[in-house]
């Protein structure tokens, strides 16, 4: 029972810590981690607020980009990587369990990019190597395994509307997000 109550207590200390140094390196945006990750694989935007749980089972050269003005609901993940390999003997991590094995371990599709003033909603999960486009907005409980464009409604695992026209969609996309500040969006 102590030896859990210890395991709870470094974890506690741990995020805490994590924490304050994510603080630290973020004033610009109003994120607030709930795990611990590599800080490094991870760049947020400014004014962007929510929930990161950034996930990386393996191949750490993935990052997580989210852009500026974007909206993250607190139960949303991110897996940087885990992909098993399904083409070899086995699908199981062999190397990592001390196994012999030319087999390759868990990897990544690559980064996951989300770009500016995108909402995503609640119980949302994100695989590596996915974009979602700007102005998208992701349903709660969608699994997004492929690319978003942008301006979508993206509901379960699919596209299911666009938030405005070709011609609109086309104009918005020209906005320089980086450029653009509070008062230029309240003037708007």
């Amino acid at each position: 029972m102590l030896r859990f109550l210890r395991s709870d207590l470094l974890q506690y200390w741990s995020i805490i810590r994590f924490k304050a140094r994510w603080r630290k390196r973020n004033k610009h945006n109003n994120t607030l981690p709930s795990v611990v990750f590599n800080i490094d694989s991870v760049i947020v935007g400014k004014y962007t607020y929510g929930g990161l749980c950034v996930k990386n089972y393996g191949d750490t050269s993935a990052k997580l980009i989210i852009g500026n003005y974007c909206s993250i609901a607190q139960t949303c993940e991110f897996i940087l990587a885990g992909e098993h390999p399904y083409n070899t003997v086995s699908t199981f991590p062999l190397e990592k369990y001390g196994f012999r094995s030319t087999e390759s371990e868990t990897s990544s599709k690559g980064n996951i990019v989300v770009e500016d003033d995108v909402w995503i909603a609640e119980r949302v999960t994100v695989l590596s190597g996915v974009t979602i486009g700007q102005g998208a907005i992701i349903g709660a409980g969608a699994i997004v395994t492929k690319n978003v464009p942008p301006y979508a409604i993206f509901v379960g695992n699919k596209v299911i509307k666009y938030r405005f026209s070709e011609e609109t969609i086309s104009r918005l996309c020209r906005l320089d997000y980086d450029r653009i500040s509070p008062e230029d969006l309240r003037k708007a």
